[in-house]
């Protein structure tokens, strides 16, 4: 196997699903044709893997910020309840 192709095992982090994706695409071959098929299963289920945690930090970075714009517009109502009143 050439060097660039190597064990898909040794690719670890939020750039594994990228890699085996970008080097099928680039070679117009399946992930069984480029690493055989225990490498291929591994990098499906690394592939799965990372998709499932950036689908995970999607919704932990949506909600924090809903927080902050709940906050936001909760003081913005209270700003004017008070100056509704002081008037």
């Amino acid at each position: 196997m050439p060097a660039h192709l190597q064990s898909t095992r040794q690719v670890n982090g939020s750039g594994a699903s990228t890699a085996c994706e970008s080097a099928r695409q680039a070679l117009g071959e399946s992930l069984v044709g480029l690493f055989g098929e225990d490498e291929a299963n591994a990098a499906e289920e690394m592939m799965n893997g990372e998709s499932k945690r950036r689908e995970a930090e999607g919704g932990e970075y949506i909600a924090a910020h809903r927080k902050v714009f709940e906050d936001i517009n909760r003081g913005t109502r209270h700003c004017r309840q008070i100056r509704k009143g002081a008037r």
